[in-house]
């Protein structure tokens, strides 16, 4: 099965940019954890963090930081989370996400309880609305020759 995110990389699939560069692409989770919830991926496939090249990750590390310093002024959470988890698409990904709260960078409010037992399936997180990740574009998209 091809990686979801080489196919947004290559144009196959689509989604709502913020950033991008020849090394690197950010762009709004399309199951936000939180509204402004951002991913920062490198445009080649390496399916682990602690395997891409010092160089790289620290591009990668420079984007979210000022995609964070972005959200922080516009959306004006009380913290930016950042977390690297690599259990949802095998393509090494840095997730930004606006915190109010000491848990808002989990998506463990969605979890469910069956059977006795907790469940947790990100297919139970919501598809982001389109006009309100338009709007997020716009007001949290970094120019190009940003650096």
């Amino acid at each position: 099965m091809p990686c979801v995110f080489c196919e947004i990389i290559q144009g196959n699939i689509p989604a709502w940019k913020l950033y991008e560069d020849d090394r690197a692409l950010a762009i709004l989770d399309h199951r936000p954890v939180q509204q402004g919830h951002a991913v920062v991926l490198p445009k080649v496939h390496i399916d682990h963090f602690i395997d891409l090249d010092d160089d790289l990750a620290a591009h990668l590390l420079r984007i979210g930081k000022n995609l964070g310093l972005r959200i922080q002024e516009t959306l004006k959470p009380k913290r930016i989370g950042y977390a690297i988890a690599g259990f949802g698409v095998p393509h090494a990904h840095l997730h930004v996400i606006p915190m109010s709260g000491d848990h808002d960078i989990t998506s463990s409010h969605y979890a469910e309880v069956n059977d006795g037992i907790l469940e947790f399936s990100g297919e139970n997180v919501p598809i982001a609305d389109d006009q309100e990740q338009a709007a997020l574009v716009k007001l949290l998209g970094i120019p190009r020759d940003w650096r």
